[in-house]
Order: structure tokens, then C-alpha cells, then sequence
């Protein structure tokens, strides 16, 4: 509901006087991003990717079962298209799952960054106290830029570190999902990866990756990943990734309208 009046409310009063639901409060904090828009842009393209996949699969399938009728030069050419369709399947898959956490991770992104920058002229004088775990000797603007965290006196792009230090600073933390920082780490992990390296990555980058996968504990059916000689080759986020990352916005959104009704402080009180 991007379009109300965004002036803040002064009470939780307002969600039962405007009849709305929490989430749309979240465009209080989201002035300037249309995300349902977003969503439901994303949403289309998946859709349509999906249905590429499907009648690839049944294509494919389609000459499996025409294999065992068939003999000599027929069989040979069956063949040969079966296995070229399965190659070609590796990469239109990583095309498609590169396109999902090229959609997904920046609007993931930007929620959290212009959030964050909407609410810091609600906090004024408090600011400092909110953020005294963020080094003092960064600027005030650099302090409120989730992208990024101070260790040893220098700054370190960490947006999940970041997110997490800014949301527990100024009590955003207690309306996000509990497992927020799980998925972040999965999302912004595989969008480093592939954007830095693409579809095939080093075999030292797929052996880390993987053993990431292990050691963060990410749902195993969160990453799939097509093989050579058994060995890890291309890496996809399935369905069950994307799925969670649509939830997880919808909830981050819930939980900023929630933030907004029930703690954002009013300037004009």
C-alpha cells in the first residue's frame, strides 16, 4: 500500500484506525521503493522460468522413452540430442538461478539499506547512544550504511553483519524472523559468488562453497548443484531458496510496518 500518507504514526492506534494491515506501514520507512511492484515483477520472470525448465525436462524426457523404439542411425541421433540437452540444461539453469539472486539479493538489499536510512532522522540526539557499537571514529553517515562494519579500526563491507548490528541498535532485531540471519548469509554468499564468478567457478571456490554449506548449517535443500567426474561442477538455489527469500521479504516488510506502528519514535511528540 505504497501510496498512503506517510506521515508517522504516533501510536499503534493508527494500524486499528486505518483499518491496515502492519505491513503496509512499512512504507513509512520505504518511501521511495514500490516494492509489492517488485515482487510481483520478480514473481513473473521465476514463473517464466519455470515453465522454460518444465518443457525442457519433458522434452527430454520425451526422448528418453522413445530410446528403447528405436535403433541404428535414429537411436545414435535420439541419443546425441539427449546429451546435448542435458548439457545445455547446466547452464540455462545457472541462467536462470543467476537471474533469481541477481532479482532477489539487491532488493533484499535495499529494503534493509533505505530503511535504515529513513528511520535515522526519527532517532535525532539518540543516535549515538543507539549506535555506540559501531566504531565512533566512522562518520555519522558511514555509521547508518548497513553495507558495511568496522573491525580493527577500518571498514569492512559485511552487509549481514551490518544489517544485524544496525537492526539490534536501534530495536528493529525483535520484528525480524528469527532466522533472518541464516538467510542472508545463504542469499549474499551465492550472489558474491556468482556475480564475481559467474557460472563455473574455480574448483577451489566450488570446494569452499560447499563446505560452507555444511559448516553455516544452510538447509541442504536450499543449494543443488550439477557434477563432473562426481565432483561439484555448477551450483543452483533451488526453488526452495527462492521461496524462502520471497518469505522472508514479506516478513521483513510485516516486521518494519510492526517497528514502525510500535517503536518508531515521533518527532512531532
Amino acid at each position: 500500500m505504497n501510496n498512503v500518507d506517510r506521515q508517522p504514526p504516533g501510536s499503534a492506534d493508527l494500524q486499528k484506525s486505518f483499518g491496515m494491515e502492519a505491513r503496509d506501514f512499512a512504507c513509512i520507512l520505504l518511501p521511495h521503493i514500490d516494492y509489492d511492484s517488485q515482487l510481483r515483477a520478480i514473481g513473473s520472470l521465476l514463473d517464466l522460468h519455470r515453465q522454460n525448465a518444465k518443457r525442457r525436462s519433458e522434452a527430454i524426457q520425451g526422448i528418453e522413452r522413445e530410446l528403447p523404439h528405436l535403433s541404428g542411425v535414429q537411436s545414435d541421433l535420439a541419443s546425441d540430442e539427449r546429451v546435448e540437452m542435458l548439457h545445455r540444461s547446466v547452464y540455462e539453469d545457472a541462467a536462470h538461478s543467476m537471474a533469481a539472486i541477481g532479482m532477489l539479493a539487491p532488493l533484499i538489499e535495499t529494503i534493509f539499506y533505505q530503511a535504515f536510512q529513513s528511520a535515522r532522522p526519527y532517532f535525532g540526539d539518540a543516535a549515538e547512544q543507539l549506535l555506540f557499537h559501531r566504531k565512533l571514529e566512522a562518520d555519522a553517515e558511514t555509521r547508518w550504511d548497513c553495507r558495511f562494519i568496522w573491525a580493527k579500526g577500518k571498514k569492512v563491507g559485511n552487509s549481514v553483519e551490518g544489517i544485524m548490528q544496525l537492526s539490534a541498535a536501534i530495536g528493529l532485531d525483535e520484528f525480524l524472523p528469527c532466522n533472518i540471519r541464516e538467510t542472508l548469509s545463504a542469499v549474499f554468499a551465492y550472489r558474491n559468488k556468482m556475480f564475481h564468478l559467474g557460472f563455473e567457478w574455480p574448483t577451489d571456490e566450488r570446494k569452499r562453497f560447499s563446505a560452507r554449506i555444511v559448516s553455516e548449517k544452510w538447509p541442504a535443500n536450499w543449494f543443488a548443484w550439477a557434477t563432473s567426474n562426481s565432483e561439484p561442477w555448477v551450483c543452483y538455489m533451488t526453488d526452495t531458496l527462492i521461496f524462502e527469500c520471497v518469505t522472508q521479504i514479506g516478513n521483513v516488510l510485516h516486521g518494519l510496518g510492526r517497528f514502525v506502528v510500535e517503536k518508531l519514535p515521533n518527532p512531532t511528540g
